[in-house]
């Protein structure tokens, strides 16, 4: 087997095009192997990847790590815009029983996003 060492430490953009330059744009090597070759420590790997996870950048099932494609990132874009639009435009009510209410439907509503 061929060991694969990088040259320099790799920028978190560079990254996620590696992974986009994978086939499938899918990998299941151990975050160790990932960091041998982004020249990335192992707690890094681990923390970015769940981060991109967490931002729509990336899907993790088990071992396996999935680049979203651009749909499904322009709509977790769209979604966190609107989001964020709505808690902008929020006044809260005089009566705190309605002021609960309303935080109850934005939570509902947001939930259905």
């Amino acid at each position: 087997m061929v060991e694969v060492v990088a040259i320099r430490e790799l920028t978190e953009e560079e990254a996620l095009s590696w992974l986009r330059a994978q086939p499938n744009s899918r990998i299941t090597l151990p975050p160790a192997e990932l960091g041998r070759r982004w020249a990335w420590p192992r707690y890094k790997v681990t923390r970015r990847v769940k981060a991109w996870s967490k931002a729509g950048h990336v899907t993790r099932r088990g071992n396996t790590v999935k680049v979203a494609d651009e749909v499904q990132q322009h709509a977790l874009a769209r979604k966190s815009c609107h989001t964020l639009l709505l808690w902008q435009n929020y006044k809260a009510p005089a009566s705190p029983l309605l002021h609960s209410r309303m935080l109850l439907r934005r939570r509902l509503l947001l939930h259905h996003l």
